[in-house]
């Protein structure tokens, strides 16, 4: 008798401990679901928001997004547009980009990413891709996920779009 209320006890112990433990493992959990999701969603309104910059002042967006350490251009967050056929018409990071075309550019593994972007955007008003492409200040590639957006500039279309490095 004395050996199955200690039984009972130390079960009921261990079945306590548990629920403890998963309960603290849940917000864990789903802490870390969050995080996954968070910076995506917030790239997605951060590159929204700059479209409809785009769509309401044009080309004088750009100063905007040229100017370092703002809400624009900060660390290695950074908007850039280029017009449907590849023309890079804002690049903070490479001014000396802009006016280029860029449609043949490739990342470190040969991907077309621009091409890619563009012919996805010929059928939807946004997109994601994923490349190889150097941080800003250096040159050894990382992993880097855009989101673009199609929208109007004047009598234009262009994609906007800015970049989440994931390493």
């Amino acid at each position: 008798m004395k050996n199955q209320k200690w039984f009972h006890r130390m079960l009921g112990l261990a079945l306590v401990a548990g629920l403890a433990l998963s309960c603290q493992q849940k917000p864990a959990t789903e802490d870390a679901a969050k995080a996954e999701v968070e910076p995506k969603q917030e790239l997605e309104a951060f590159v929204q928001k700059a479209a409809a910059a785009v769509h309401e002042k044009g080309e004088a967006a750009f100063a905007d997004f040229r100017q370092a350490d703002s809400e624009w251009f900060h660390g290695d967050r950074y908007v850039f547009v280029s017009d449907m056929h590849g023309l890079s018409l804002c690049q903070p990071t490479n001014p000396e980009m802009e006016g280029t075309n860029l449609s043949d550019t490739e990342d470190a593994n040969g991907k077309a990413i621009v091409q890619e972007m563009l012919a996805a955007l010929e059928n939807s008003t946004s997109t994601w891709v994923s490349y190889k492409w150097p941080k800003p200040g250096e040159t050894d590639p990382s992993n880097k996920s855009s989101f673009v957006v199609k929208t109007q500039m004047g009598d234009k279309m262009v994609a906007v779009g800015s970049g989440m490095y994931t390493e």
